[in-house]
């Protein structure tokens, strides 16, 4: 009687296996030249990935093939949470590639991939900001509130502190002032986040870089093009002219110089964002080999 308890145990135990591996198919591989932990487990060469799965890097770096046809590298030194359409980069660099709509979050930050071309990488740096390198198409920087705190094209590359990120934050941008269908537009020129602007003053300063601070109007639908409404507390004009206003607008006033180019800040959302090395602190090796996803 007891053995065939025992054996009925081990056959429901495998039942209950049976389903959650079921539940729970491979999503994709890693390939390492060296050893990696995939879920706190040590593995050589290469591992299985499922929903979710933990992956931290040792002294080579990891190659990450998704089923769904994303590739992301993984630097030495890394780990991260792997999913179908994200990646929680907890610490250390990854480089993304061919992931349309594909998510690499960090530090309260989502960098949103455009486009099926789309490569590009990123980086939790020793101080915990995030540098992020567009290397082809284009990339978008959101908060956890969805705000957009940088617009990338490919060549871009942006440093961010989100310390004090907050829908209800101070903004500081610079950029070029323009005026359409009564309304003022400011491009901000680090980020390429364009917002509408509201306040005395503008009217003067169209046409012109202007560096402005100000807060998000909450509940206002902005203007088209525009993806915020802010209330300007302060507006000064920089002495620049306007050179690439946005939308394709131009300028009310004639005779504008071109702007000049210089490391600059913006504060979109609390999020301070600068200029930054190309490479986003990335050095990566490429496996050798392309296992097929296997238990």
């Amino acid at each position: 009687m007891q053995m065939k308890l025992r054996i009925a145990l081990v056959f429901f135990a495998l039942a209950v296996l049976s389903v959650c591996w079921a539940a729970s198919p491979a999503i994709g591989v890693a390939i390492t030249q060296g050893s990696l932990r995939v879920d706190e487990a040590r593995v050589i060469g290469n591992g299985t990935l499922f929903e979710g799965t933990t992956v931290e890097t040792g002294e080579s770096s990891s190659q990450l093939r998704l089923t769904n046809g994303v590739e992301m590298r993984l630097a030495s030194s890394s780990r991260g949470r792997v999913f179908r359409d994200r990646l929680i980069l907890e610490r250390g660099a990854s480089q993304l590639e061919g992931g349309d709509r594909f998510v690499i979050e960090a530090k309260g930050l989502q960098i949103l991939a455009e486009g099926p071309d789309a490569a590009g990488r990123v980086a939790v740096t020793d101080d915990y900001t995030i540098q992020v390198a567009a290397l082809r198409g284009h990339f978008r920087v959101l908060t956890a509130d969805g705000v957009t705190v940088a617009a990338m094209p490919a060549g871009k590359a942006l440093a961010f502190d989100a310390a004090q990120a907050g829908a209800a934050a101070p903004w500081s941008m610079t950029g070029c002032l323009i005026e359409q269908n009564g309304r003022y537009l400011l491009r901000d020129e680090t980020t390429g986040v364009t917002v509408e602007v509201r306040g005395a003053g503008l009217a003067t300063s169209v046409g012109h870089q202007v560096a402005i601070t100000g807060v998000v109007v909450p509940g206002v639908q902005p203007a088209e093009g525009a993806g915020q409404t802010i209330q300007v507390s302060t507006v000064r004009q920089t002495g620049e002219g306007c050179s690439n206003p946005p939308g394709g607008a131009r300028p009310s006033q004639r005779g504008a110089r071109p702007a000049a180019t210089g490391k600059k800040k913006a504060v979109i959302a609390g999020v301070v964002v600068a200029a930054a090395g190309a490479g986003a602190g990335i050095g990566l090796t490429r496996p050798k080999e392309a296992p097929t996803i296997s238990r």
